[in-house]
C-alpha cells in the first residue's frame, strides 16, 4: 500500500451504526466549506472482514473504477472500493478542505476497520452515531426488506444468527457495547465523539460538537431533522427484488427526470408507516438490555429511554 505524500487523505470518518442518521450528517458535512466528504458515501476499504457478496446477495454495486473514470461528477451511496489506489483517487480533490472525511456504516460493526484505520491514518478522529437498538435493527430491517434482501418476517430475521453472536445480523449490528469499546481501544477516547440519533433532533448542538471534534473555524450548515432514508411500505415486494438485483433501479435514476423519478416512488410506495409489533419490540429488549447497560456505562449517557419500552414509559408517565 503506497501513496504519494501529497495525496490528500481522510482524517475523520462517521462509522455508523447504520439507520442511525449518518446520511443526514454526510449531507450536512458535504455543504460545509471547509470539509470534503468522500463522493462515494461509504467505500468502505477498510471493512476487510466483510464479504460484500454474502452480506448484499444479489445486489448489485457500482464499480468503483467506472465511477472514478467517468469524472466523480455525482454522489453514490454505497460501493465497496477494495483497492488502496482507487480508495484514495477518492479524495483527489479534497486538497483545500480542512476536514476529510467518508461514512461508511459497515465500519463499526466490523471486527478490523478501527485498526486498519489507525493503521493507515493514526490521527484520524472518529465520530459514531448511535440509535435505539430495537429501533435500528427495525429500519435495518425494512431496509433489506425494500431491497429484496430479505423476506420473512421480522422477529425471524432478527433472531436468525443470534445464537451465534454474528455481527452482521440484525442484533448484531445493534450490540453496541464492543462496537464502540474498540474505537476506545484503539484510538485516543478524546479522538472519538459519539452522537445519539436523539441528539439529531437538536441538530444545532449536534452539529456545533462535530465542528469541534473536527476543528472546524465555521459553523456547520443546519439542516432539518427530519427523516433521512426514512422508511417505506413496497407495494410491489416481487417487482421490487426484481429492480433492485437486475440494477434497473440505478438505470432509472440516471435516466428519468426527477419529478418523474418522485411520481412513480409514489407508486411504488406506501405511505403508510410500519409498526413494530409490540411483542416483537419486549423479545428484543429484553435480548438487548444487558449490551445497552454496559454500553450506558461506556459512555457515560442516560440510556434510560433505550431500556424501557413505549408501553412501560406510558404507565411510568401515568403513575407519576
Amino acid at each position: 500500500m503506497t501513496n504519494d505524500p501529497n495525496d490528500p487523505l481522510p482524517n475523520f470518518f462517521v462509522v455508523g451504526a447504520p439507520r442511525s442518521g449518518t446520511t443526514l450528517l454526510y449531507r450536512a458535512l458535504c455543504n460545509h466549506p471547509e470539509v470534503f466528504m468522500c463522493p462515494i458515501k461509504e467505500p468502505s476499504y477498510f471493512s476487510k472482514d466483510i464479504d460484500f457478496e454474502q452480506l448484499y446477495p444479489g445486489l448489485r454495486l457500482p464499480d468503483v473504477k467506472a465511477f472514478i473514470a467517468s469524472g466523480m461528477k455525482s454522489q453514490l451511496h454505497l460501493a465497496h472500493a477494495k483497492e488502496w489506489n482507487d480508495y484514495v483517487r477518492l479524495f483527489s480533490r479534497a486538497s483545500k478542505a480542512r476536514a476529510i472525511g467518508e461514512c461508511s456504516t459497515t465500519y463499526l460493526a466490523s471486527q478490523c476497520a478501527a485498526r486498519e484505520i489507525k493503521s493507515s491514518i493514526p490521527d484520524a478522529r472518529i465520530i459514531i452515531l448511535l440509535r435505539n437498538p430495537v429501533e435500528r435493527a427495525f429500519s435495518d430491517y425494512l431496509m433489506h426488506l425494500n431491497q429484496g434482501l430479505m423476506r420473512r418476517p421480522f422477529i425471524e430475521e432478527a433472531l436468525n444468527g443470534y445464537a451465534d453472536c454474528a455481527e452482521w445480523n440484525l442484533l448484531g449490528k445493534s450490540q453496541y457495547y464492543q462496537q464502540v469499546k474498540r474505537y476506545f481501544r484503539v484510538f485516543d477516547p478524546a479522538r472519538v465523539k459519539v452522537i445519539l440519533h436523539e441528539d439529531l433532533q437538536k441538530m444545532d448542538r449536534a452539529i456545533d460538537g462535530v465542528a469541534g471534534l473536527l476543528g472546524l473555524s465555521a459553523g456547520m450548515v443546519p439542516l432539518s431533522a427530519a427523516k433521512v432514508n426514512g422508511s417505506m411500505t413496497l407495494r410491489m415486494p416481487k417487482v421490487n427484488r426484481f429492480v433492485q438485483r437486475s440494477g434497473a433501479k440505478r438505470l432509472l435514476t440516471a435516466v428519468l427526470p426527477k419529478r418523474a423519478m418522485i411520481s412513480l416512488k409514489r407508486l411504488y410506495y406506501s405511505s403508510d408507516p410500519v409498526r413494530l409489533d409490540p411483542a416483537d419490540r419486549a423479545k428484543l429488549l429484553e435480548l438487548l438490555k444487558p449490551d445497552i447497560v454496559k454500553l450506558e456505562d461506556l459512555i457515560q449517557r442516560d440510556l434510560s429511554a433505550w431500556r424501557s419500552s413505549p408501553e412501560e414509559e406510558d404507565r411510568a408517565e401515568h403513575h407519576a
